[in-house]
């Protein structure tokens, strides 16, 4: 077995104390940071998607207004009021004025039957699409709005629409424009505020994306489609011809199907085994929705780096902290060494020695009871030898007289002999 010294074993102690806490405050400090940054990302992309959800929301409202105004523009009201002609070219090019800077692939106007009598795009007229929600929607003299591919166009487009009515209320036909897509891809794009590869998505009520800067899941649905959603996507033929696959959010498309206006959320994506935050808005007085999902293994790695700095740091106050400790236990334990000697010393019956620590301490108070100890140890052999040559001269004494007596005692037997010998020579 390894003989150590208790200074050895006191320092590599607290060093190992100082390692562990460290260590367990590294790992707290990364939780924390993590959660703060996680925090702020969320609070942070909350922000972005509210923001992009109101710039959306002016670009609905204007094509709205615009419609509302092409609605009562009084020539529209008299050329439906007078058996109307398709593609009467003074109402279309009256539409065609409207589309500044060909934001809309088509202006039309429509008969209470939902037939289209003039369209910027001359490929609508004569279809009917009185199914449309947006058509539906103006008839009950309400302003209108949807979103679909086109059965004719095969495109997708954001749908406005207003009901054209007389002084009295009655309802002549429906104004309808027809939004590009591009108008609301381009906005999105434009104001991708922070660079963190985000997935910016629109999707519908129903949860099926519209547009994603991953053209890859355009068509998909966040997560499983309820059997309503799909009845009412077929019905209302949204997506003609077009499969929708679901994709694995499902928590943020069960929030999306219970109408929750707004939610932020940390999703684990299993199939690319990383931790995603997704922050969605619904657009108000529309039935889109904003999304923007961001990797949140960034912001961990972020936590990792603060933790792993602070970390060294800590490790290194650690290790100028035990060589400290070091220099002060061998200090501290040089007494106790010379303490140590002198017990050795006293053992070797050098007892006529003296040892002075003056440190003010236990080991003072320590090297004084030695010094006690070594001083009757003296003492004690002092009086100890006495008493030995003192009982060596009592018994030499003792032995003198034993000498003695012997001697006499032959002699005195030999007297007696003697005299035998002769009484017995008479």
């Amino acid at each position: 077995m390894i003989k150590m010294s208790l200074k050895n074993k006191l320092t590599i102690i607290v060093v190992l104390i100082i390692f562990i806490l460290n260590s367990f405050s590294s790992y707290l400090l990364f939780l924390y940071s993590k959660k703060i940054f996680i925090e702020n990302q969320k609070t942070s992309l909350s922000l972005v998607v509210s923001k992009r959800a109101d710039e959306i929301r002016q670009i609905f409202y204007q094509s709205s207004l615009l419609v509302g105004t092409i609605c009562s523009y009084p020539d529209i009201v008299n050329y439906l009021k007078n058996d109307p002609q398709a593609q009467n070219q003074d109402i279309l090019s009256r539409l065609n004025s409207y589309n500044i800077g060909n934001q809309y692939s088509a202006i039309y106007i429509m008969d209470p039957q939902g037939l289209t009598l003039v369209s910027t795009d001359e490929s609508f007229v004569g279809n009917n699409y009185s199914f449309r929600e947006y058509f539906v929607q103006a008839i009950n003299n309400n302003s209108g709005f949807g979103l679909a591919v086109g059965i004719t166009s095969k495109k997708l487009g954001y749908y406005f629409s207003c009901p054209v009515k007389t002084e009295n209320n009655e309802i002549l036909g429906v104004v309808v424009a027809k939004m590009k897509p591009d108008v609301i891809d381009e906005s999105v794009e434009l104001n991708n505020y922070i660079n963190y590869n985000d997935q910016n998505i629109i999707a519908d009520d129903s949860g099926v994306i519209i547009y994603s800067n991953n053209k890859e899941i355009i068509y998909s649905s966040l997560g499983t489609l309820s059997y309503d959603d799909k009845d009412e996507i077929i019905n209302k033929k949204r997506f003609p011809d077009i499969k929708i696959e679901p994709l694995i959010y499902n928590n943020v498309q069960k929030l999306i199907n219970k109408k929750t206006e707004s939610a932020v959320l940390e999703e684990y994506n299993e199939i690319n085994n990383i931790n995603e935050i997704i922050s969605f808005v619904k657009i108000e007085d529309f039935p889109i929705y904003v999304i923007v999902k961001r990797d949140a293994e960034k912001f961990t790695a972020q936590a990792v780096e603060v933790s792993f700095v602070l970390s060294i740091f800590n490790f290194l106050s650690a290790f100028i902290i035990a060589i400290i400790i070091y220099l002060i236990f061998n200090q501290s334990f040089k007494p106790l060494k010379r303490l140590n000697d002198f017990v050795k010393d006293i053992g070797s019956n050098k007892i006529n020695q003296k040892i002075i620590i003056k440190t003010g301490d236990e080991i003072g108070d320590l090297a004084r009871s030695f010094n006690d100890m070594a001083y009757k140890l003296k003492n004690s052999r002092t009086d100890i030898e006495k008493i030995v040559e003192k009982r060596t001269l009592e018994l030499e004494k003792l032995n003198n007289t034993m000498t003695g007596r012997e001697l006499k005692m032959i002699e005195l037997k030999k007297e007696i002999k003697e005299l035998k010998d002769k009484l017995k020579n008479k």
